[in-house]
């Protein structure tokens, strides 16, 4: 099994749904964006433009979860806590 990515519109935002190669699924809302909006913004990324320029609303966890489907908990269980 491969990574896959799905979208929804949600309340006022756009809700990402990933589903690892282990099969796990995850979802993080990107709140204040429509689903044409992120469209655009991942094909931009997708093409080859930074992340953080693509998408400079979201947050860098939020980045985080785009690139790798990694969610803010998962990272402090590998990585630990910020100092």
């Amino acid at each position: 099994m491969h990574n896959v990515w799905t979208w929804a519109p949600f309340e006022d935002g756009v809700m990402v749904g990933f589903t690892g190669h282990d099969g796990r699924q995850k979802t993080m809302i990107f709140p204040r964006l429509t689903v044409a909006q992120f469209e655009v913004r991942l094909a931009m990324w997708r093409k080859g433009m930074n992340v953080q320029d693509a998408f400079p609303m979201l947050s860098p966890e939020q980045r985080e979860f785009l690139m790798t489907g990694m969610t803010p908990e998962e990272w402090d269980d590998l990585f630990g806590e910020e100092e």
